[in-house]
């Protein structure tokens, strides 16, 4: 399970997500900002980490930090 909530996927605000539960006993994770959430889940372990699962957004992050990497080590830089 995941410790700590990224900040909010929609308004970026930190601190202001938490996990609710329904009448069904499902989980889900949403933002007191600005109402963004998660689907329902079976579990509250289930719930945080789909909240934190940003697929596209970790693989931009890698992807620019790869091209930072390369720009450092290839490009010679002339003045």
């Amino acid at each position: 399970m995941s410790e700590k909530l990224r900040p909010c996927w929609l308004c970026s605000r930190e601190d202001e997500s938490s996990l609710i539960m329904n009448a069904h006993q499902q989980y889900a994770v949403k933002c007191a900002g600005c109402g963004a959430q998660t689907g329902w889940y079976d579990g509250p372990s289930e719930a945080l980490d789909g909240w934190n699962s940003r697929p596209l957004e970790d693989a931009l992050a890698e992807a620019l930090e790869t091209l930072r990497q390369w720009n450092r080590n290839e490009v010679e830089i002339t003045i």
